[in-house]
């Protein structure tokens, strides 16, 4: 490490970035955080039901990095034939729908489809084949607190999530792949 650290240092700007973006150092929180996503998404693929797992931190905490070093340690890979995709990434956005959810975890799986060229079953239908597929493995979900469209006199005990938690609950029966899902505390309201 200290030889990699002083040549790096003499080089170059460029050199010198690369060399400390690609350092990592892990707090126990996060190091338990990222062992236990890359056990979820090592272990999926022989498991009926791989599971999941919750970040819950407030803001600025660094969720989204174990998101962005999960993507650095599980890359996804293509070859003229094969495409796999161990990973896919989604940030709940603060107005979102369903399908538009199913459109872009599909675009990561290599297939570019309309929202309006099909029903949200038959989304879901090409989406549990694309990830057989491409051998995904796990749906990491950032910013998951805001997964609840309802408000808590609205909200039905059993559908705390709204219509996108709903439909990754099904991907996840489905398609068998596991849900990491980083959030503010606010976030446990809806799953717990």
């Amino acid at each position: 490490p200290q030889q990699a650290l002083k040549a790096a240092t003499a080089g170059d700007k460029r050199l010198k970035l690369q060399f400390f973006r690609r350092r990592v150092v892990l707090f126990p929180a996060f190091e338990v955080a990222l062992r236990t996503a890359a056990f979820l998404i090592r272990q999926a693929e022989f498991l009926d039901e791989p599971g999941g797992l919750m970040v819950l931190a407030e803001g600025g905490c660094g969720k989204s990095f174990i998101g962005e070093q999960l993507a650095l340690d599980f890359p996804r890979t293509e070859s003229l034939y094969e495409l796999h995709v161990p990973v896919v990434f989604i940030t709940i956005p603060d107005s979102h729908d369903e399908k538009d959810l199913m459109v872009n975890l599909l675009s990561q799986l290599g297939e570019q489809v309309g929202k309006s060229d099909f029903t949200a079953v038959e989304l879901e239908s090409k989406l549990i084949e694309a990830f057989r597929r491409v051998k995904c493995r796990c749906i990491f979900v950032d910013e998951a607190q805001r997964l609840d469209t309802t408000t808590k006199n609205r909200r039905q005990a059993d559908r705390k999530m709204g219509p996108i938690g709903e439909r990754l609950k099904t991907l996840y029966s489905k398609a068998g792949v596991a849900i990491i899902l980083a959030g503010t505390p606010s976030l446990e309201e809806l799953v717990l």
